[in-house]
């Protein structure tokens, strides 16, 4: 149980993206997340990278995930990280999120 809550840790993204619309234009902005959405969002990327891998059946895979996020690897991590820096790139828009 230890290394799922490691696992899932690992996983959870600490921002993400709002869509915000300012003078006809929508920006994409870096915004903080809930608790509970930073947990749906792991455990929804955990499982549909579970369900790309090639294997016999879903608790395999799932489970190879599991440890492939524990050690900070594998789809689901990739997933994270790349929202992670897709967030970076709008940070000069951060100042919309406000209001």
């Amino acid at each position: 149980m230890k290394i799922f809550l490691a696992a899932l840790e690992n996983l959870k993204p600490t921002i993400g993206l709002a869509p915000i619309s300012k003078g006809g234009t929508i920006y994409q902005v870096p915004v903080a997340l809930h608790p509970v959405a930073r947990q749906r969002t792991a455990i929804r990327w955990l499982i549909d990278a579970s369900r790309k891998k090639k294997g016999t059946n879903m608790s395999t895979k799932l489970s190879q995930e599991v440890m492939a996020a524990y050690r900070k690897e594998g789809g689901a991590y990739s997933k994270k990280m790349e929202l992670h820096k897709t967030a970076e790139a709008p940070r000069t828009y951060a100042c919309f999120a406000r209001r």
